[in-house]
């Protein structure tokens, strides 16, 4: 196993959940210390109750643009947040289960010799019956990314009740519109404490520091506070339709793409993959985790296309999207969880003409079949 992000950690705990044996070696190199990092998202409520490691939930979303706010109920799904010392422990106690352990080294190169795959790493060559790959080895290819995710944040605590600690600011676009679309972020943890970032989706990587002293006082209204860790990063957003593999060899994670680049999110899609690779293994079968449709793939592209040259259109349609919607059906939308007919829902709500025209620019070959239905060719 290479890499021992949220990817690697999930592969990890779904073997020993079902009680697939190694032995298994988790290769990481301890360059992004995963007690720093925090990941959240949505899961179902099913999916939830079944996460040990889930540090906190949430049952309400806030979306805001210039027209106001909507506080969005979830009847289906439970916002949650995983901390890093967390998900270190679950994975330590689950390598015991499955004959684990782990490997402080980089990894540098994967090639196959005859009945077994060869893992170069700093410490000396690994061989394996497989490899899973999270860092992007088994990656011939050089994918061009369409669009770049740049965040910067911090966590606060302030001197008296600020945040709602039952609701999680999703989307709040009423910051500066710089580059791209931007929005603030709000994770609460405590009614005097939370996470608090602005992200930018750009055509290009952005180094501009976002003003956060000045959403937490004029949106926040945070008044006097202590910022007790900042955070930030850049994350090329490139949609990918087929995941990289070779006969012993199978990327998982945000090198197979489970990161939608649409959203940023990955960590639900990673369970899900996880899982099915862990019960694939069991069966004996070689393993191929979760597919990705095409025209998940082509929505991807028109959102980028939107984020990055049209983003006051894509906040109006997102406005839209969650008055017309159940939020949970747009949180399952956004997960890659929707049927084409659910999908059609969803699209009958949005403007259809600025989606055509991003369709065309992005490449979409569907786009130019819609829009001649639509004039009745």
């Amino acid at each position: 196993m290479l890499g021992a992000g949220a990817s690697g950690s999930a592969v990890v705990r779904a073997l020993a959940a079902r009680g697939v044996a190694g032995p298994l070696l988790l290769v990481d190199d301890g360059s992004v210390p995963i007690a720093e990092r925090v990941w959240a998202s949505w899961l179902a409520i099913e999916d939830a109750a079944d996460d040990a490691v889930i540090s906190a939930s949430w049952r309400r979303l806030v979306v805001a643009t210039d027209r106001g706010e909507r506080v969005l109920g979830l009847t289906r799904h439970r916002y949650v947040a995983v901390r890093g010392p967390d998900l270190r422990d679950a994975t330590d106690a689950a390598l015991r289960t499955v004959r684990g352990e782990r490997l402080t080294a980089t990894a540098t190169a994967v090639h196959e010799d005859g009945d077994s795959v060869v893992v170069a790493t700093s410490s000396g060559d690994v061989r394996a019956d497989l490899v899973l790959d999270s860092v992007g080895l088994l990656d011939a290819g050089v994918r061009e990314p369409r669009a770049w995710m740049s965040f910067a944040g911090c966590e606060i605590e302030t001197d008296g009740p600020v945040f709602d600690r039952d609701a999680v600011r999703l989307m709040d676009f009423r910051v500066p519109q710089v580059g791209g679309a931007t929005f603030a972020y709000t994770l609460p943890w405590a009614r005097d404490r939370a996470l608090v970032e602005l992200t930018t989706i750009s055509a290009e990587p952005t180094s501009t520091r976002p003003d956060i002293a000045a959403h937490l006082d004029r949106v926040l209204g945070a008044g006097r506070h202590r910022v007790v860790r900042r955070e930030s990063g850049v994350l090329p957003l490139a949609p990918r339709l087929r995941r990289p593999r070779s006969a012993r060899g199978l990327a998982i994670g945000a090198a197979a793409g489970l990161v939608r680049a649409s959203t940023g999110y990955g960590y639900a899609r990673m369970r899900r993959d996880a899982a099915r690779i862990a019960e694939q293994l069991r069966r004996g079968e070689p393993p191929s985790g979760l597919r990705r449709s095409a025209r998940h793939h082509a929505m991807d592209a028109v959102f980028l296309e939107l984020a990055t040259h049209d983003p006051a259109t894509l906040v109006d349609s997102l406005d839209l999207l969650f008055a017309r919607t159940p939020a949970d059906l747009v949180l399952r939308f956004l997960d890659e969880a929707t049927s084409p007919r659910e999908e059609a829902r969803l699209v009958s709500s949005l403007p259809t003409r600025p989606f055509v025209a991003a369709a065309v620019r992005a490449g979409r070959p569907f786009a130019r079949g819609r829009a001649l239905r639509r004039q009745g060719r």
